[in-house]
């Protein structure tokens, strides 16, 4: 996951861009967000036909981009004299507007840094030790780092520890449902994405969690494999989506 700040004008042509960068794994940073003290891997600039490059990328460098972060100019199909203008002012290139979906975010990972491996970690609760552990193998064999809790206080002791981007917690368990759980996760981890696995179809509370938001998604046990990975799929997205908006 890299972190790519977005400065535009108008935040409506940053909102197609953050989508873009979102779904494909990568953190978007915008001026005024809570997250935009992060240092960038990369700066996108949208520039109006009328902004004045050269200016605006000097106060960019030493501030929101240090030396050593490339900094990409969006900006309509230019001439090959505005190309190389653009690279006399010290942009390290460009991307011609309108955007492209399919090709938007191959252009923007060819001027990023080499980047780690990202790590999806998940915590999955369960009181019964066998759910635990079969589950647990099955999603690390997926390629998701996996916490394991067997109640809801040991849940938010492993939370405490350690970043945590999804919960997945069976609701039924002594001392603490999973709804309650979740409560205490929404009111102390707003960021973490937070599905529900259970037996229980009809459950008033998981219903009632759901509609107030405090659980994002329920799934059934026993679970069907391809069902469940979507929902972490988008689980994670919506993680990504949440720490993105600050």
């Amino acid at each position: 996951m890299a972190r790519i700040l977005i400065i535009a004008a108008d935040p409506v042509s940053a909102a197609p861009i953050t989508d873009l960068l979102v779904h494909a794994g990568h953190q978007p940073l915008l001026p005024g967000s809570a997250a935009a003290h992060a240092a960038p891997d990369l700066v996108l600039c949208v520039l109006p036909a009328t902004a004045d490059a050269s200016k605006l990328l000097a106060g960019l460098r030493g501030a929101a981009a240090p030396p050593g972060v490339p900094v990409l100019a969006l900006t309509p199909q230019p001439e090959p004299a505005d190309t190389s203008r653009l690279a006399a002012d010290g942009y390290d290139g460009y991307i011609a507007l309108p955007l492209e979906p399919g090709s938007f975010v191959a252009e923007i990972e060819a001027f990023l840094p080499p980047q780690p491996a990202r790590v999806q970690t998940l915590l999955l609760v369960d009181d019964d030790a066998y759910v635990l552990e079969l589950l647990g193998d099955l999603l690390e064999a997926q390629g998701y780092r996996v916490l394991r809790a067997s109640s809801g206080f040991a849940a938010l002791e492993a939370l405490a520890r350690e970043p945590v981007q999804v919960v997945v917690s069976d609701q039924w368990m002594p001392g603490m449902s999973g709804t309650e759980l979740m409560a205490q996760v929404q009111s102390q981890y707003p960021h973490t994405a937070r599905l529900i696995l259970s037996a229980q179809l009809e459950s008033g509370d998981i219903a009632r969690a759901v509609g107030a938001g405090i659980v994002d998604a329920f799934h059934s046990k026993p679970w069907s494999g391809v069902s469940l990975h979507e929902g972490l799929r988008d689980a994670f997205i919506l993680a990504r989506q949440r720490a993105a908006g600050g």
